[in-house]
């Protein structure tokens, strides 16, 4: 797996990072946890950093403009707050950046991270797809738990009015 897993400022990544995850704030770092996860499970190296427009402008811009010769291949970035961080970082560098919303979105962004760089990469194409029918699979195992929780509300239900006595 990947040894990029550090929070890094706008120093080179000698790991070989693809993914660069930057952070308007350390406490933003756990909506990353299942995408994290996702990039791992891929094995899609990446970073992270805490680059703040408010309190480290420069940190921020040196990390955006420094991104692709770090090797950088895909941007993910926060959207929180009054903090437009994706859009800054956006306008600083030509890689992809997807803006991530506070409230949630890290794992999709991950996947279409990973999506992104299996255009050029057949193995993680391969992962990508192994991954994709793992969900698949998870997800019909879901619906029939759903559909026999259904049948039984509905038979429970249908019961209830059997017995009513009028």
């Amino acid at each position: 797996m990947s040894d990029a897993k550090t929070f890094r400022g706008a120093a080179p990544a000698p790991s070989g990072a693809q993914v660069g995850i930057v952070l308007g704030d350390r406490s933003e770092a756990e909506l990353f946890e299942t995408a994290l996860d996702l990039l791992d499970g891929l094995e899609v190296p990446w970073e992270m950093t805490v680059a703040s427009l408010a309190s480290t402008p420069e940190r921020a811009i040196a990390w955006a403009k420094a991104a692709q010769g770090r090797g950088l291949r895909v941007v993910l970035a926060t959207t929180s707050g009054a903090e437009p961080l994706a859009a800054v970082i956006a306008a600083l560098t030509p890689l992809p950046v997807l803006a991530v919303p506070a409230a949630g979105g890290a794992a999709q962004a991950a996947l279409l991270a990973g999506r992104i760089l299996a255009l050029a990469d057949e193995a993680l194409a391969s992962r990508l797809a192994r991954h994709a029918l793992e969900q698949a699979r998870a997800a019909l195992a879901s619906d029939d738990e759903l559909q026999a929780e259904l049948r039984q509300r509905r038979e429970a239900r249908e019961k209830q009015q059997r017995a009513r006595p009028w």
